[in-house]
């Protein structure tokens, strides 16, 4: 009966002595493939790219981004859009923000148009862009805009119903031309709002 106990546990002992190189593996395994998950999801403040690499991106959320600033391939087009989602890593984010400065000093653009999921233009986003004239939001989302560059001819805010703030002297040396577009229901408000802003109440149109 000894015998037969010791034989009993020998064999237990070599069955777990195999069971452990799978446990290890299936930890090796399992690490692998959290580390893989983590790299294909970037911090928040991270700068990522899109496959049109017009524009560079900085991370603000789980799923919203920034744009950052123009790539060289972007600073040689005249007239570009800023898309309301973009997929980087195999993920999809909203464009919520065009941050202050991404634009400024592009000497080749002329027409910007803004995606419906920017709610925020930063200041100086378009600072120096000398052949800018007309810039188009495309959504209702936009809640603020910094101060913006002096060249503009037309801004048009036709869809834009939530606009709450224009930056003080956003609009300052601003051309003569200007007009700002802006929906009917919405004009006395935008009139004030861009009073602040520098723009006359006879170019809100």
């Amino acid at each position: 009966q000894l015998k037969d106990a010791a034989d009993a546990l020998e064999a237990a002992m070599k069955a777990l002595e195999v069971k452990k190189p799978d446990n290890n593996n299936n930890g090796n395994n399992n690490n692998g493939n959290n580390g893989n998950n983590n790299s294909q999801t970037p911090a928040i403040g991270s700068v990522i790219a899109d496959a049109s690499g017009i524009f560079n991106y900085k991370v603000t959320g789980n799923d919203t981004v920034a744009v950052k600033n123009m790539t060289a391939k972007g600073k040689a087009k005249s007239s570009v859009k800023i898309v309301k989602t973009i997929k980087a890593n195999g993920k999809t984010y909203k464009v919520t923000a065009i941050a202050a400065n991404a634009l400024k000093g592009n000497r080749k653009v002329t027409s910007v148009s803004i995606g419906s999921n920017v709610e925020k233009i930063g200041n100086k986003a378009f600072a120096n862009c000398t052949k800018l004239k007309t810039v188009t939001v495309s959504g209702n989302k936009l809640k603020t805009i910094g101060q913006s560059d002096k060249n503009l001819k037309t801004v048009n805010l036709k869809k834009v119903k939530t606009l709450k703030t224009v930056g003080k002297s956003a609009f300052k040396g601003v051309s003569k031309k200007i007009t700002v577009r802006v929906p009917k229901n919405k004009k006395a408000a935008y009139v004030r709002i861009f009073k602040k802003g520098g723009i006359a109440a006879s170019k809100i149109k």
